[in-house]
């Protein structure tokens, strides 16, 4: 056997486990391998002090949580904040969609096709930034519905301008 099984051994009987093998052949490993019997003996030192050595813990959890969680007010206050500047990134998305919808590119070099795609994803963008900024529920409903709705004008000004 190999010194690790002789100290695993060592450790069972320090915590009250059974061995593994004869006690008898673990103490006869010990007198003959000064090793072993260094790391029993500091195994042996450590279990007695942590024994002995039982304090009681305070109970931070209460300055933990204080330090960690935010006051609701300041949640509320920051969630506030951050719809209004969602809601102005929207605006300036539907300020950067509605010209391109009228075919104005605000110069990008793109068709006019492109161009109203473009303007549709802008647009959708923009609606759900709003949306999201106003404190809708509805943002998912708002972007497929003003997307969906830019894009079938979009069709339907394409058809008409290059014909079916």
């Amino acid at each position: 056997m190999t010194c690790a099984r002789y100290r695993e051994a060592v450790s069972a009987r320090l915590d009250g486990e059974p061995l593994g093998l004869s006690a008898a052949a673990l103490d006869g490993h010990l007198a003959t391998c000064p090793d072993c019997a260094a790391w029993a003996e500091a195994a042996a030192a450590v279990t007695r002090r942590a024994r002995m050595d039982v304090r009681p813990v305070p109970d931070l959890s209460e300055e933990i949580v204080a330090d960690i969680a935010l006051p609701t007010r300041r949640v509320l206050r920051r969630r506030q904040w951050l719809r209004i500047a969602l809601g102005v990134v929207g605006l300036v998305q539907l300020g950067v969609g509605l010209p391109a919808i009228t075919g104005h590119a605000i110069g990008m070099a793109m068709s006019t096709h492109g161009a109203h795609e473009a303007a549709a994803w802008n647009l959708a963008i923009g609606a759900a930034f709003v949306a999201v900024g106003a404190a809708f529920v509805v943002v998912g409903a708002a972007f497929v519905v003003v997307g969906e709705g830019v894009l079938a004008v979009d069709a339907v000004v394409t058809v008409a301008e290059t014909g079916p």
